[in-house]
Parts: C-alpha cells; structure tokens; sequence
C-alpha cells in the first residue's frame, strides 16, 4: 500500500481528495494535529474528530472540542485519515494491518536546527518550510495581547496595501484559539519552535522586514527609544505605527466568535469570573481574592476562577474554569463582570462586550499597555495597584464599582 505523503506537502494546499471525503480524522492530538486542525477549518473543511492510541488510557478524550478515538475505534470505511505525527510511519503499518487504508500524511516538524534562509528582499525559507513571495508573514514572539492585535490589524494591513493579497501569522502554540477569530488571517503557522527562531534570527540580524515578512513585536531599537523617551504614545497607536506601519485611522477587527461549549449554559448575568493568574503582572496575596469572593458569595453571585490547568490553584468558594482563549472570551461576555490582574486576556476582553475591572500592578499598565486604548467598550475600570499599595483600599473600590453597576440588584 503506498501511503500518500505528499498530501499536506505544500503547507497552504490541501488534497482535492480530502476536500470530498465524507468524514475526516485527524491522527494525533499535539502541536502538529492542531496546525492541521486551524489549516483545514480555514479551508472550510469539516473535521470530525481526532484519534490517539489508546486516548482513554490516558484520560484525553476530546482535543479542541472534538472528540478523541481511540484508534481501534476508527472506521475503516468512508473515513480518511491525516495522521499528524513524526511517527506517521509506525501508525500507518499499525492503521494498515487494521484494514484502513484512505490514508494521508501531514507534513511534521523535525528536531534539527531551524534553518532561516533570506536574500535582500524576502525570506526563503524556515526550516523545511519554503515561504512564498506573495504573502506576508508575521512572526508574532511574545504575549497573547501582542498576537491579539497584530491579527486584529492584518484586516486594515490587506486593505492599506492592497498588492497584499494574505497575511500569515507564525504563533506559538497556546495562542492558537485567538487568530482563528479574526477574518483578517487568512493562514497560520503554529510552532514554538519557529517563533521562538524567527525571534533570534531578527533580534541577532536586525532583520524586522522584508517584502514578505514583519517581525511582529517592537524592535530593540524601539524598546531602548521608548525607555528614554523619545516615543510617547499608547500601545495601540505604537503597534498601527511601528510594527504595522498603518496610519492611525486603521481600526481594530473585533472577534469573530464561531465555537460554543457546554459551560455556557451555566454563565449568566448572576456570574463573576475572577482572573487571579497572568505573566506580565505581580500575583496578588491569596486573601485579597478571597475575601473578595466571601462578599460576592453573600451577595448572591456564583463565582468561577480562570486557571490555565489545575497546577493553578481555585479561589475558595469559586469553581474552576480552563477553557480555550476563544471560549473564555465568549464566556465573559456572557457574565455580570470580570476581575482580572493586567494579562494578555483583559486586551481580547477589551474587544468584547465584557465588563472588565483591571488591576494594575505597574504604572507601564496604566500608561502605555491601558487597555482603554484600545476598545470603545465604556465598561473598562482600571485599579492601580503599584505606588501606595494597599489590599484593603484596592478591595474597597473593586466592591464599590461592582455596587455602581448594578451588585445591589443581585438576588432581585
């Protein structure tokens, strides 16, 4: 039986053949199986599910909200299958022997060097992946919020320069949820392992355009200029102007939300979703949360901390959520309100209809990186926590603003 390789090969065309397939799996559930997954969703091509070997075993049973077989389960007819692992060969022999045949292989990653290759005008080549001149591709290397907003401008960068015909953004890994809700991208690259090489390759070579390429995050030359001064302006301005080159009239592309999952039934107007957890911000003391929980719990509210996973800890009195950018966003916008320290989640917020109570833990929050900035959304109130801290003023005012929007009609 020979097994099609080339089917996935050139990265933006997928096989004719799996465009008219009646059902379609998707073999793997990591960073490959993802990329294939965003790929073909892009395309309009329906996936219906993942498979793993023995996926039960190890309590994974649904990967980006599909389910997960295990692959004694797949049908052996009427179903194609796109495995997407660096073991592709093993799986095929295994699929093979269990009389499946429709086999396609995804294109994976290898553990040697990324390779960068470049002339004057346009990057070549990364790795194994040959770019080509017609499209643009930004490298997107540092936090949710610096992805949001590239994706959120690639909409105006197609129509300011109109000899641009797609934008491609090369993503880490666990902002994958975020682009697909921008119609503005049309293609993405999801891996670490790239961003993580395009990031040396231009901060070592100064290398921060080329005919088809953007480094998708402020230059060293800007950082150290900014640091003394020289530029001044907010983060929305300063990302149309020095990484997007767009003029300040370009406007923010809203997400375009398309999943929806059980949870939402139980987030209404009755829910505050609390957001303790974010990189770029100063963890607050455990007790300041939970007193802030113990009055809302009084007032009537069902709370929910947003955890990465369960190696962060739940607010007591609060349930646990870990859900994918897209969903949380939507879940939000669903609830009475969202306090957060400053994370990359509170810019998606801004782009909502969420109410969002921000803390601030450094005076660069509040100035530069304001999320007011960058939305219309009348319902962000800032909380600056940095210069005369004090946990029971900064609870005092979080309480009071809650009150101020409508806290005393809970239970009513």
């Amino acid at each position: 039986m020979e097994i099609d390789g080339n089917a996935l090969k050139e990265l933006y065309q997928i096989n004719p053949e799996i465009n008219k397939a009646k059902r379609i799996c998707i073999f793997g559930t990591g960073m490959n199986a993802a990329y294939i997954y965003e790929k073909m969703v892009r395309q309009g091509i329906r996936v219906d599910f993942f498979a793993d070997k023995k996926p039960q075993s190890e309590y994974k049973i649904q990967y980006l909200n599909l389910p997960v077989l295990d692959e004694d389960e797949l049908p052996g007819t009427d179903c194609i299958v796109i495995i997407a692992s660096s073991f592709w060969e093993e799986i095929a022999n295994r699929l093979i022997n269990k009389k499946i045949f429709n086999l396609f292989i995804a294109p994976v990653e290898t553990n040697k060097k990324i390779e960068i290759i470049k002339d004057e005008k346009y990057l070549l080549s990364i790795g194994d992946i040959i770019l080509r001149k017609d499209i643009i591709y930004i490298c997107c290397p540092c936090g949710l919020g610096d992805t949001l907003y590239v994706a959120a401008l690639a909409k105006e960068y197609k129509y300011i320069y109109s000899e641009v015909k797609k934008v491609c953004l090369i993503i880490k890994e666990k902002h994958m949820g975020l682009v697909s809700l921008f119609k503005g991208v049309d293609e993405i690259i999801i891996s670490d392992r790239i961003v993580a090489a395009l990031h040396v390759f231009s901060t070592s070579t100064e290398t921060w355009n080329r005919n088809n390429y953007i480094y998708g995050h402020f230059t060293s030359d800007w950082m150290e200029k900014y640091i003394m001064g020289i530029y001044t302006g907010n983060m929305i301005s300063s990302y149309k102007k020095y990484i997007m080159h767009l003029p300040e009239e370009c406007q923010l592309e809203h997400p375009q939300f398309q999943k929806s999952c059980d949870v939402m039934t139980q987030i209404n107007k009755n829910t505050i979703i609390m957001m303790p957890y974010a990189v770029s911000s100063d963890t607050l003391p455990e007790c300041f949360w939970s007193e802030i929980a113990e009055k809302l719990l009084i007032l009537g509210y069902q709370l929910y901390t947003n955890t990465k996973d369960d190696t962060e800890k739940v607010i007591p009195g609060t349930k646990r959520l870990s859900e994918t950018v897209d969903i949380m966003a939507q879940l939000c916008e669903r609830c009475f309100a969202v306090i957060s320290v400053r994370s990359g989640m509170c810019d998606i917020l801004g782009l909502t209809n969420t109410t969002l109570l921000v803390i601030n833990t450094e005076k660069v929050h509040s100035e530069f990186w304001n999320i007011e900035s960058a939305t219309d959304n009348n319902n962000i109130f800032n909380f600056d926590f940095y210069e005369d801290k004090c946990l029971n003023y900064l609870e005092k005012n979080i309480m009071m603003t809650l009150n101020g929007i409508g806290v005393e009609n809970i239970g009513n």
